[in-house]
């Protein structure tokens, strides 16, 4: 069977985003196409955010044309752990003077808190190609491979990873965590991790990984894996807007570069994005303070916030130090900020014991105790990387100075001290997930079929109070926000908001002519619509009068079904809406009115599958409990060999027409409509399927 992308809706549990309860997006094997050819989906439409703004998260531009505005999908093909490399999936395997990998799972724990594995690697002296100690994973994937790694013997070593037919990519693993990524746009293959006689200088390594990803990464140029999850998982994640860009905030060490500052730098590692640096020579937190008081609008960015030195240069107190940082953090409205901490001069200046020096590390030890995950230790980072064949190097770092060589004077950074700040920024910001927004959980309950309906609420997009001449037939009112709508005339009552992301509607049937509708507080994305079901639908938003939304038809050729032999189609229903007296067709094929093949729901209780010949009804029909709307029914229905039909859905015991003409079958068939179109199911279909050949 052949996995297809549809235009799905997603039902989200917000857990702290601002996040609609409802969008679309794509979704691969929600529906599975059989041999018969690819699902079309044939409503041209535009998904947006409750508020309608722009650009829309999906829209598409015609049938089957999706361009997509934000979301994606991020699917990891590592098979049996991304971390356990002792996991089904993986292997471990040697060759020539090489014996095969030592891996220990669950060794220790990355600074995300994951485990990694141990693998201990050993090709021996060999130096030929056939000479190897490696470990891989049985995934085909295609191009984009991505790993974090560090050694745990303090050594450094080259080790490399490649698909099975593609390029040897050597990598160089310290002792410190870093992200490893490779783009192979040659080749597809299983995942190697190993030594190689022919490549890479080191004969044995001692490291430990976590966070392998196998991603297809086709028209990608760049080398930036996407958020690591878990193996075999796909999760939805939403770019930043492209509005949104990084904000530095900070003293000389961010404002002031020898030539190029560390903003610089990061905005070269991250060209995807705008990078505002805000950072200013001789500013102390209440500078930093009263900069970010100011911020307006960079305050949505990413914020990296780098300040403290010149407080404890002009003996500014502690603790006024420590409540203008508080005050700064507090003015930031979301999560997505880190913290630095701060540098002290040389030893020469503030030497190693000194008043000062100790004022540097009290701070940042608060700092690491007030903010927790989004604070680093820059300062005793930079210090770590020193280089011991450069002797000053040796004496800065023997009194916990930040090295000689990435320093252009007492305090400030050289360009290479600049560039490593940068990178480590970058890093940062990847491996902790602030330069994203993800939308997860997701939980897909397949595509939401519903027929035509009409928004007769004028312009939605810009909501005002309204009256609207109405019929005596039953209505749904429905909106997202916190704010009321007001029912008078024809009918009263009101409709109260629940939340910026949370729809609510309510049904009523008025009696006929002018129905008022009074807006207070916030109200996005209203809808007026007549609904015999009682629910409201896909909202329908425009500037006009009113805005029609058009059915949605979902089909592929009947080759499936047409052919000699038992038939089982199957499928998962989800019904969000129905209406006694009003038939569903949860799928059809369809020659004329008088000769069909279909499943249909009649409300509330009866399930058929049903042969129409010559106008005249076969069917098999199944008594079931009325469906609890939201509740996901898997049905079945056959067309046996000798073309009698039978119809089952979990928990009942089938039910049997014993008619033996041949079904009427016609060019398609059609998912949740009647073959011709018409007759939708409300509600959502998914893992779609035929069987039995």
């Amino acid at each position: 069977m052949q996995n297809i992308a549809n235009i799905i809706s997603i039902q989200s549990r917000n857990q702290g985003g601002s996040i609609p309860s409802t969008f679309a997006a794509f979704l691969t094997s929600d529906l599975t196409a059989t041999k018969g050819g690819p699902l079309t989906y044939t409503r041209a439409s535009t998904v947006r955010v409750p508020d309608g703004s722009t650009p829309p998260v999906l829209q598409t531009v015609g049938n089957n044309v999706p361009a997509f505005g934000g979301l994606r999908c991020v699917t990891n093909n590592i098979k049996g752990s991304a971390n356990n490399l002792a996991a089904t999936g993986w292997l471990a395997t040697g060759g020539g003077s090489g014996v095969a990998a030592v891996v220990t799972p669950n060794y220790i724990a990355a600074p995300s808190g994951i485990l990694a594995s141990r693998v201990q690697l050993d090709k021996g002296a060999g130096t030929a190609s056939t000479d190897f100690s490696e470990v891989h994973n049985t995934c085909v994937v295609s191009q984009g491979l991505s790993l974090w790694a560090k050694t745990n013997n303090g050594a450094t070593v080259q080790v490399v990873v490649r698909p099975v037919s593609g390029a040897y990519t050597v990598i160089t693993i310290t002792p410190e965590w870093k992200l490893f990524s490779v783009i192979d746009n040659a080749s597809a293959g299983y995942l190697y991790i190993g030594l190689w006689g022919a490549k890479g200088t080191s004969d044995t390594a001692d490291i430990s990984v976590y966070g392998v990803m196998a991603e297809v990464t086709t028209g990608r140029v760049n080398k930036s894996p996407s958020e690591l999850v878990p193996a075999v998982t796909s999760q939805w994640f939403a770019s930043l807007n492209s509005n949104l860009g990084i904000t530095t905030y900070g003293d000389s060490l961010t404002g002031t570069g020898v030539p190029t500052t560390y903003p610089q730098f990061l905005q070269q590692l991250n060209t995807g994005q705008a990078i505002t640096n805000k950072g200013v020579g001789g500013f102390k937190s209440s500078d930093m303070l009263t900069a970010m008081q100011l911020g307006g609008v960079y305050l949505q960015d990413t914020l990296i916030l780098w300040i403290g030195v010149n407080d404890i240069s002009f003996d500014v107190p502690t603790q006024t130090t420590k409540d203008n940082i508080l005050a700064a953090v507090a003015l930031i409205p979301h999560n997505r900020w880190m913290i630095f901490g701060t540098l002290n001069w040389d030893y020469i200046s503030w030497p190693l014991g000194s008043s000062r020096y100790n004022q540097v590390i009290a701070l940042n030890s608060w700092m690491a105790t007030a903010f927790g995950d989004h604070y680093f230790d820059m300062r005793a980072y930079l210090v770590s990387l020193y280089n011991p064949s450069i002797p000053q190097d040796v004496i800065y770092h023997d009194n916990d100075s930040v090295p000689w060589s990435f320093k252009s004077d007492s305090i400030h950074l050289n360009d290479m001290g600049y560039f490593t700040v940068a990178q480590k920024a970058h890093d940062l910001l990847e491996s902790n997930n602030l330069n994203i927004l993800p939308y997860t959980p997701l939980v897909s309950q397949g595509v939401l079929v519903e027929g035509t309906a009409t928004n007769i609420f004028a312009n939605p997009l810009a909501p005002a109070t309204q009256s609207i001449t109405v019929t005596a037939v039953q209505h749904v009112l429905s909106f997202y926000g916190t704010g009321t709508i007001t029912i008078s005339g024809v009918s009263s009552g009101a409709l109260v908001g629940t939340g910026a992301n949370n729809r609510v509607e309510v049904a009523f049937t008025p009696t006929a002519g002018s129905l008022t509708l009074t807006l207070s507080g916030t109200v996005t994305a209203p809808q007026l619509e007549i609904s015999p079901m009682g629910v409201a639908t896909s909202a329908a938003l425009s500037s006009g009068a009113t805005t029609t939304r058009a059915a949605v038809v979902i089909s592929e050729p009947s080759t499936d079904i047409n052919y000699v032999g038992t038939k089982r189609i199957s499928l998962d229903w989800t019904p969000t809406g129905y209406a006694t007296g009003t038939d569903q067709y949860i799928w059809g094929t369809y020659v004329d009115a008088s000769n069909y093949t279909a499943m249909i729901f009649t409300p509330p209780t009866s399930l058929i599958m049903r042969k129409r010949i010559a106008g005249s009804n076969n069917d098999a029909t199944l008594t079931i409990t009325a469906p609890t709307l939201g509740t996901t029914l898997h049905v079945d229905g056959y067309i046996m060999a000798d073309n009698t039909l039978k119809i089952g859905a979990t928990g009942y015991t089938s039910a049997t027409n014993s008619n033996t003409t041949a079904a009427q079958v016609g060019a398609t068939i059609q998912l949740g409509a009647n073959g011709n179109g018409v007759n939708q199911i409300q509600g959502f279909l998914k893992n779609y399927k035929i069987l039995g050949r």
